[in-house]
């Protein structure tokens, strides 16, 4: 089984969900900002349910309309 990765393009900036096969408890939500050629982690949060990571991702997506 391979590690899940969904990808979205949220306020100019990358964010990656991931849950890694080794610990399947954790979601990881990673905030990747690219510069030229260069890709930089911003921030990562963990979460112990996908629901909870989702909601965060849709809350960042919610802050950019305000």
């Amino acid at each position: 089984m391979k590690d899940f990765r969904e990808k979205f393009s949220v306020n100019g900036k990358t964010v990656e969900l991931l849950n890694r096969y080794s610990d399947p408890a954790m979601w990881i939500v990673n905030v990747i900002k690219k510069f030229l050629f260069f890709k930089s982690v911003e921030s990562s949060h963990w979460f112990n349910s996908r629901k909870d990571a989702e909601e965060y991702i849709n809350n960042m997506k919610l802050l950019k309309t305000a």
